[in-house]
């Protein structure tokens, strides 16, 4: 996986600026909040995450498709769901300060948007609707 500021993004436009984290936002919020992210490139069959590891990002994918799997504990793995371009995925274990529950596995080559916690939380100081936002994504995974 490779990081990169935002300037090098392909994708569609609507998922970059239009996310469930951004949504109903005003376009120029929804650009800063864009322009805080770094972007996260994950070629076929990479991990944005993993399992276990210390969540250090949460993300918005932009381009391409991911899977959302689970270990259980008797190691079998279990698929929780496809992410497509605008899902949003280790927002609960990065607010939490705590691993990740899950592990993001590129199917095709991905794009991501990607916000350290100290970001996140500067940028939902500054724009509440995205903490409301946050909390509907938290709320629709409990």
């Amino acid at each position: 996986m490779t990081t990169s500021a935002n300037s090098g993004l392909h994708g569609a436009r609507a998922a970059i600026l239009d996310n469930v984290l951004t949504h109903d936002l005003p376009p120029v919020q929804q650009q800063t909040i864009v322009d805080a992210a770094r972007v996260r490139t994950a070629a076929r069959g990479a991990f944005f995450v993993r399992q276990g590891a210390d969540a250090i990002c949460a993300y918005v994918l932009v381009s391409g498709h991911a899977k959302l799997t689970q270990i259980t504990a008797d190691g079998d793995e279990l698929l929780l769901r496809y992410l497509l371009p605008g899902d949003a995925f280790g927002l609960v274990a990065v607010l939490r300060r705590t691993t990740y529950p899950i592990s993001v596995k590129a199917v095709d080559d991905c794009q991501a948007l990607a916000w350290d916690r100290q970001t996140l939380l500067s940028l939902m100081e500054r724009h509440p609707a995205l903490s409301l936002n946050a909390t509907r994504v938290l709320s629709e995974r409990m």
